[in-house]
């Protein structure tokens, strides 16, 4: 007969460690051996793109530079309009 399990208590902790030890170790680990599967690389290959990082189109750059400077310039203004306001 199986177990019920729903209504028992769970006995671990969490802790900051425990959180730390998980995304420093335990969720690369799983993202590359994901990588190993998916992509059908060697564990070394699979490392490598992890480390890596994402790779982005020149237009997904640009698109980014163009809303951040967007957004810059709306804080700026608000700034300066917020100093205009006190300065009355």
């Amino acid at each position: 007969m199986l177990k019920d399990t729903s209504t028992e208590q769970c006995n671990m902790k969490v802790t900051l460690a425990n959180i730390f030890f998980f995304l420093l170790f335990d969720f690369p680990e799983a993202i590359i051996h994901g990588l190993c599967e998916l992509q059908a690389l060697s564990w070394q290959e699979a490392e490598e793109v992890f480390l890596r990082g994402p790779t982005y189109h020149p237009s997904e750059v640009e698109e980014f530079d163009r809303v951040i400077a967007k957004r810059m310039r709306k804080e700026a203004t608000f700034a300066y309009q917020k100093q205009d306001d006190s300065d009355r």
